[in-house]
This record gives structure tokens, C-alpha cells and sequence, in this order.
């Protein structure tokens, strides 16, 4: 399974006054999304992308509903930090690499399940694990 990349300036023009960028993200009932946010020249986004990558692979060949993975994308043109700063105040993260799995219910919307800095990828794991098993019996299934 690919990792999805969304340009963050994409994102920003896709949201509606009616839904929010995790709803935009996290459409349908009892899905999982996890996300990697990062951002132009961020050591640690470089460093992070290869794993995250290789869990997104790990997670298609699982049987039933896999879980999926994206990459918001924050760009820096000559070192501008004008759209990190835009891109934090709407995520509302604060450092790089953040990474943040969602999970959508049947009747209350999109929940932000986990939210970590830079984190390992075994808690990412798990994380992700978790987040389908409750996203499954809140979308009623």
C-alpha cells in the first residue's frame, strides 16, 4: 500500500467551512487513517519516512479493513516558514515529525485516536492496531 502525500496547500483550499481537515481526511465509518506530518528540511521527517513506509506496507498485507496512511506535506520555499506556521495553527502540532492516527465512528465523526512526536514505530503500531479494533466496533460492525 502507498503512502498518499497531500500537499498541505492542498488541504488548506479543499476544506469547506463544513468540514474540518479530519473529516476531509477520514471520510467513511470505521476507517483508520495515520498520518505523518513533516515538512521541508526537517532531518527528522527524512530520517522518519522510510519507516513509516515500510509500517504502511506491513499494514496492507493484513486481512480485513487495512488501516491507511498519508503524509501531509508542508513546504518551506527559501526557507520561508510561513506555511509551517499556517499548518500548525490548523493541525495543531508543534514539532516534526508528528505523527497522528485517526479513526472515524458511525455516529460521532472522526476521533483523534493518537498523537506523537517522532514517535517509534512499534507505538506507532500499536497505535494503529488499537485504532482499527476500536474504529470496527464504533462503526458498528
Amino acid at each position: 500500500m502507498a503512502v498518499r502525500v497531500i500537499k498541505f496547500k492542498t488541504l488548506e483550499k479543499n476544506l469547506s467551512g463544513r468540514a474540518g481537515w479530519k473529516e476531509l481526511l477520514c471520510p467513511s465509518a470505521g476507517s483508520v487513517l495515520a498520518l505523518l506530518i513533516g515538512r521541508d528540511g526537517c532531518p527528522g521527517c527524512v530520517k522518519f519516512k522510510p519507516a513509516f513506509e515500510k509500517l504502511a506496507r506491513a499494514f496492507a498485507g493484513r486481512r480485513g479493513r487495512p488501516a491507511k496512511f498519508a503524509r501531509i506535506h508542508i513546504s518551506c520555499p527559501g526557507g520561508s516558514m510561513t506555511e509551517s506556521i499556517r499548518a500548525k495553527k490548523l493541525l495543531g502540532h508543534y514539532f516534526y515529525p508528528t505523527a497522528v492516527v485517526l479513526a472515524r465512528s458511525k455516529d460521532l465523526g472522526v476521533f483523534e485516536y493518537h498523537r506523537a512526536i517522532s514517535p517509534s514505530i512499534p507505538e506507532l503500531q500499536r497505535a494503529v492496531t488499537a485504532a482499527l479494533r476500536a474504529a470496527k466496533i464504533l462503526a458498528g460492525k
